[in-house]
Formats: structure tokens, sequence, C-alpha cells
């Protein structure tokens, strides 16, 4: 599983990180912080998968669909401060087999994973585009857009949450034969 587990950090480094810093994580910097090739990017990036979680956080929708999303908001700051430094820390000590790393690997993918699943029933739930929805700027996506962000999201909660039990597992384990050496 580690070998998984590096693979997952590692190929989510490029593909994970830039989006999150350049894209994801606008909605939490300060507005004048963000440049306007930033802003220009979600833009570009919003029309065309149609996000609602991104569009929302980022005020596409409006000022009240924005404050609506301070869930949202919150999950990315703990994304910004521990989940995306666990993938470096994480990686390096699991090719270097530094078991210690097992403790922080649960809670990343226990916190990772109970983040990821409210943003999977998010995007589930929303309404499809229709007239309606179009004319009155409400957060939706056809099934095609739908289908697209969902699989984009699904590894990001299905890997962290395997990741977590198997942490948990590794962990009873160590322990049991940590007392069964004790009694020896």
């Amino acid at each position: 599983m580690e070998f998984v587990y590096v693979i997952y950090f590692l190929v989510s480094h490029p593909h994970h990180i830039p989006p999150t810093l350049l894209l994801d994580l606008q909605s939490i910097y300060p507005k004048d912080a963000v440049p306007a090739f930033m802003s220009g990017l979600l833009r570009s990036y919003f029309d065309y998968l149609h996000d609602p979680l991104v569009g929302s956080a980022a005020g596409f929708y409006g000022e009240k669909a924005a404050a609506e999303m301070l869930w949202l908001k919150s999950f990315m700051a703990l994304e910004a401060v521990f989940q995306l430094p666990v993938f470096f820390i994480g990686s390096y000590c699991l090719i270097k087999g530094i078991r210690s790393i097992y403790p922080l690997l649960l809670i990343y993918g226990a916190s990772t994973a109970t983040t990821t699943l409210p943003c999977l029933v998010y995007l589930y739930t929303t309404p499809n585009t229709d007239e309606w929805t179009q004319a009155n700027n409400v957060p939706s996506v056809t099934p095609e857009e739908r289908l697209i962000l969902l699989s984009s999201y699904v590894p990001y909660f299905a890997i962290p949450l395997i990741m977590a039990l198997d942490m948990a597992a590794r962990l009873g384990r160590s322990k049991k034969t940590g007392k069964a050496a004790k009694r020896d």
C-alpha cells in the first residue's frame, strides 16, 4: 500500500498543488492579494466546468452563495495549512520507510476524506442546469459536468479513506505486537 500512497502523493503534487494554490484557495486569499492572471485562471476553469463549489465560494453566483460556502472555505483553510504539507512529509517518510509517519497519515486520511465527502454530496445534489437556474444565477451543472466533477473529486475521498483505515489497522497491529513483546 505504501507504493499506492506514494504514487497518490507524487502524482497529486504536480496536478493538485498548483491548481489548489492558484484556483481553489483564491476564495480564502484577501481579494487585493490575488493577481489578475490568477483570477482569470479561476474564471476560465469555472467557465469550462461550472464547478459549483469553486464558483459559489468565489462569488460567481453572488455574495449570498459565497457566504453560504463558509463551510467550504474552512475546509480550504485546513487544506492549505495541514493537508498540503502532509503530501510532502508523507511521501518523503513513506519512501524512506519511516513508520512514525503512520499517525500523521491516519489523521491526514481521515481529515481529507471527511472534508471531501460533503463536497461530493454537494456536487451530487447540485441541480441540473436548466433555463430557471441560468436565469437566476443558481449553482447548477449538466449531467456531463457532474460526472466529470464527481470523477475528479472521488479519488480525493477514496484514497485518503483507505489510507486512514489502513493506518489505523497498522497502528492497531503495532500496538498489539508491542504489548506481546513487552510480556515476553
